[in-house]
């Protein structure tokens, strides 16, 4: 029972260490602020899914809207 409580508490102690090591890792290279990211992003930053800049996505959404206006018109 103890070993088990130790591996347990050693184990979270690791994955928090992890947790704060990528996030610091991702706010540098992106130059934001750690205490800024969202829950919903920071769970996508560990899980590693590819996050684009709000500007790229907001350039993306203006494409798919004019590919759509356009297919509408055709």
């Amino acid at each position: 029972m103890f070993t088990y409580l130790l591996l347990r508490f050693s184990t979270r102690q690791v994955e928090v260490a992890l947790r704060n090591l990528i996030l610091s890792d991702y706010a540098k290279k992106n130059n934001v602020n750690t205490s800024a990211l969202t829950q919903s992003k920071i769970r996508d930053i560990i899980l590693g899914t590819e996050i684009t800049q709000p500007s790229q996505q907001r350039q993306q959404i203006a494409e798919i809207e004019k590919q759509v206006i356009f297919s509408s018109y055709a």
